[in-house]
């Protein structure tokens, strides 16, 4: 089998990595919860706690909730406007060796044995080589073929692989 594609990066895609990165695990998730708690703390002080520490818990609250994935927006947009590698379309070949990647004069192979974990969310692909370096796909370049194309991408990495809707 093989796909054979062009892919330049976009924000969405690469706010999407960023997303699904910081928020997993146990860091993660402590953000929100902060958040709701923070805010339950603003509204339940009550009358003994002066207004403006309800104002402040609240505001971390908010801050905690929705600040944090504004700013990984914001990263992944600064970074796709900034970075002179997402500048270009790089061309993709999988293939039974591994991944190729062509961009201008540059050419890189990565076998499959290289890659630890794939990990797929709603709208983007990810092809872990270490905890942070992954090569990072829009789902879209699969088309109709994206369930079989996850099944031989997952079969060629191994059983080290997380799949999340």
């Amino acid at each position: 089998m093989r796909y054979e594609f062009d892919f330049k990066m976009d924000e969405k895609t690469l706010g999407d990595f960023y997303k699904s990165h910081s928020m997993a695990g146990f860091s993660g998730m402590m953000w929100p919860i902060l958040g709701v708690f923070a805010i339950v703390l603003a509204f339940v002080s009550g009358s003994e706690t002066p207004v403006l520490y309800r104002i402040v818990y609240a505001a971390i609250g908010l801050m905690f909730i929705f600040y944090i994935p504004y700013d990984l927006k914001r990263k992944a947009k600064r970074q796709v406007d900034t970075n002179p590698y997402y500048a270009e379309p790089i061309h993709y070949i999988l293939d039974e060796e591994g991944v190729t990647t062509i961009q201008g004069e540059k050419e890189a192979k990565v076998a499959w044995d290289k890659f630890s974990k794939i990990k797929l969310t709603k709208k983007s692909m990810f092809l872990y080589m270490r905890n942070k370096n992954a090569c990072v796909l829009s789902l879209d370049v699969f088309g109709k073929d994206l369930d079989k194309a996850y099944d031989w991408i997952k079969a060629k990495v191994g059983q080290k692989n997380r799949k999340i809707k």
